[in-house]
């Protein structure tokens, strides 16, 4: 070993300021520490040294564009941050328990990192793998996958253990913020959007295509249970409605009221030909007290747009009508057959007002609805010898080829009865004529019908 002392010095005594080795002048190698080939460190001249084991410093300075050599079966460790400003290049398997920090890195094996991976304005991401995202992923912008996106499972086939959710959102007012699956199927060019519109609070589902819009479906356990045609027909249980709604099924179907002593019902609504639905009428299911009974009514909206009962079947069966026309009234005073129509004009019973004991059509029923209609009239006879004859008169002419009930025994107060079932349309006019003979008033001549269907 040679070497000049220029300021105090000393290996393996006090050490000194400075030590000069390999000066060029004095050593052409350098000096080696170590033995055999076990040499640990040589240091050469122009500041040339070799390490053949591990360095530990508190720092290093320099940019380390020098720095050569390394093998791939060493290590480097540092307790404080490096910076390699020409990139890192990986040959094997690199463990990072901290924080890197570069550039640019290439990877052709495996890399494991303890904490957390960060991406900071990536464009793209391109995975041979799989991408797990442990706490969630945002995307603010459009991004294509061509693989599954597997939320809360590792499979296609396995049934998720974590509670996690796709969230689709929007920070602009009156958007809509829509999911939207594409599927680009020849020429139909089908889509699917599951949407949010804020503009008007809506939600659901839109189904679009360039031809043949396809219906939506819901199976349970591939089995078909609900489909809604493009034109907007319901089929439950049928795949091919022909209704606006097409239910199938033994149970049929049930509209159950939410309150307590509440009929539950069911209405039907027709459109005018002005185009307002204001065609209603109703069915009604109504409970009797707190027990399982109950009886059904049937409702029509009238004139004054109240929904008004018009049928009613008891929990026993029986049915009526509460509108049904029916009336019956008497004669007061005796008649004779000048008088044409005969007015009854004590009335005990009209139900609806058809029967007119006054006015124009004094003495006659005007039927407020077509049908069939059953009539009855019955006199007596005063005490005379002359023939009594009384007609049943449709819009003022004799039916059934002038049938009539005819009074003539003479000597006794002759009486008899008549019932007639006509057809008549509304509006059509029935009164009885007394055409021969003279009546009884009082209890004795009665006259009164009521609609049959």
């Amino acid at each position: 070993m040679t070497f000049t002392k220029v300021a105090p010095a000393g290996i393996g005594t006090e050490p000194g300021t400075s030590i000069l080795i390999g000066d060029s002048l004095l050593h052409s190698t350098g000096i080696d520490i170590g033995s055999n080939t076990g040499i640990g460190v040589t240091i050469r001249k122009h500041g040339d040294a070799t390490f053949t084991g591990i360095v530990t410093a508190a720092s290093f300075s320099g940019s380390g564009v020098n720095l050569t050599g390394v093998a791939s079966t060493d290590n480097i460790n540092t307790s404080t941050t490096a910076n390699f400003t020409d990139g890192i290049q990986v040959g094997g398997a690199t463990t990072l328990t901290g924080a890197l920090t570069g550039t640019t890195g290439t990877f052709s094996g495996n890399v494991s990192i303890g904490g957390t991976l960060t991406y900071e304005d990536v464009t793209n991401i391109d995975s041979v793998g799989i991408i797990t995202a442990r706490d969630g992923l945002r995307v603010t912008g459009i991004a294509t996958i061509s693989g599954d996106v597997l939320i809360g499972t590792t499979n296609t086939t396995t049934i998720g253990t974590v509670n996690k959710n796709l969230v689709v959102g929007s920070t602009t007012n009156n958007d809509e913020v829509g999911l939207t699956l594409n599927v680009m199927e020849g020429v139909n060019g089908r889509r699917v959007k599951f949407f949010l519109d804020d503009d008007d609070g809506v939600f659901g589902v839109d189904s679009t295509a360039s031809t043949g819009v396809s219906p939506f479906v819901v199976r349970i356990a591939t089995t078909e249970r609900l489909r809604i045609t493009s034109d907007g027909k319901i089929g439950v249980n049928n795949n091919n409605p022909s209704y606006t709604l097409d239910v199938n099924g033994d149970n049929g179907g049930g509209f159950t009221a939410t309150t307590n002593s509440t009929a539950g019902q069911l209405s039907v609504v027709g459109k005018n030909s002005a185009g307002n639905v204001s065609a209603i009428s109703r069915i009604k299911s109504h409970p009797s007290g707190s027990g399982n009974t109950s009886y059904m009514t049937f409702e029509t909206r009238n004139s004054s747009s109240a929904m008004v009962e018009r049928l009613r079947i008891d929990s026993d069966g029986y049915v009526t009508k509460p509108n049904q026309p029916s009336f019956h009234a008497r004669r007061v005073n005796n008649a004779s057959s000048t008088t044409n129509p005969l007015v009854f004009d004590s009335v005990h019973h009209n139900n609806g007002s058809h029967y007119k004991s006054s006015g124009t059509d004094q003495g006659k029923f005007v039927a407020p609805v077509s049908g069939v209609y059953l009539f009855y009239w019955t006199a007596i006879k005063t005490n005379n010898g002359s023939v009594c004859r009384l007609y049943i008169n449709v819009d003022g002419s004799h039916i059934y080829s002038n049938m009539h009930l005819r009074l003539q025994e003479q000597g006794t107060y002759s009486n008899g009865s008549m019932q007639a079932i006509v057809n008549l349309n509304a509006g059509q006019k029935v009164h009885i004529s007394l055409e021969a003979g003279d009546t009884h008033g009082n209890e004795y001549t009665h006259f009164g019908g009521y609609l049959i269907h």
